[in-house]
């Protein structure tokens, strides 16, 4: 046995070698013990940020699930620029914590948990109020394909990562993921854009010629179902 100048070994230690230092791992009992020298500083920290969830993305996340709650307020309070305006915001910070998370190095396991269900929350709570609002297939066929998808999905990449891990990336977010949700969050915008001036045309007395707001709405319906195609 060896303990590379560190604590001494039992019998039943195993050595294993990684760049000429020897790993010590004691199996005496079920708790592996193992020490580490000369180890790149990226890895050896590796564990301490990953820890540290008090990051500027995860508060950005925490805004966003703050802003689902807020958009069902002001909705049915009849403010719907101002539903408009919290979604635009929100979906503003699912794009900007990523970048960074990526720019500053700053992941972390809770933001991994709450940066998809940020997202999944946002988008389901704000079909429902379109749905609630349409109450027309046109606006509840795309949104049931929607959210069908996200939950199935869901629950694959729960049960993939329990009983198939080795064979979970199969199911990880790809770069076709972020198109999709980026249509979605488009789609939904566009609708809540037109429903929020179509308000205020009517309360201001423009003609229906002159309405924008209907037409920016049926823009929004075309691009859900475009989002719901992708997905």
């Amino acid at each position: 046995t060896r303990s590379c100048g560190r604590t001494p070994v039992c019998s039943r230690a195993q050595a294993f070698r990684w760049q000429g230092c020897p790993l010590l791992a004691q199996t005496s009992s079920k708790q592996v013990i193992i020490h580490v020298t000369g180890a790149p500083r990226h890895l050896a920290t590796q564990g301490s940020s990953d820890d540290n969830w008090k990051t500027l993305p995860n508060a950005l996340t925490g805004l966003r699930l703050v802003a689902v709650p807020g958009i069902a307020a002001a909705w049915y309070l009849g403010a719907t620029d101002v539903a408009a305006g919290l979604f635009a915001a929100a979906a503003v910070t699912d794009w900007f914590d990523g970048y960074l998370a990526r720019r500053l190095g700053q992941h972390s396991s809770l933001g991994a948990l709450l940066d998809p269900l940020a997202d999944k929350l946002l988008v389901a709570s704000s079909l429902l109020l379109l749905v609630e609002h349409g109450s027309h297939w046109m606006v509840t066929l795309p949104a049931l394909a929607i959210l069908s998808r996200e939950l199935g999905v869901s629950s694959l990449r729960e049960w993939m990562q329990t009983h198939r891990p080795l064979a979970a990336k199969g199911v990880a977010v790809a770069w076709h993921g972020k198109v999709k949700a980026a249509l979605q969050l488009l789609a939904i915008q566009v609708m809540l854009a037109g429903l929020a001036l179509e308000k205020a045309e009517m309360e201001n007395g423009t003609s229906e010629q002159a309405r924008w707001g209907l037409k920016l709405y049926i823009a929004g319906v075309a691009l859900l179902w475009i989002a719901a195609g992708v997905t």
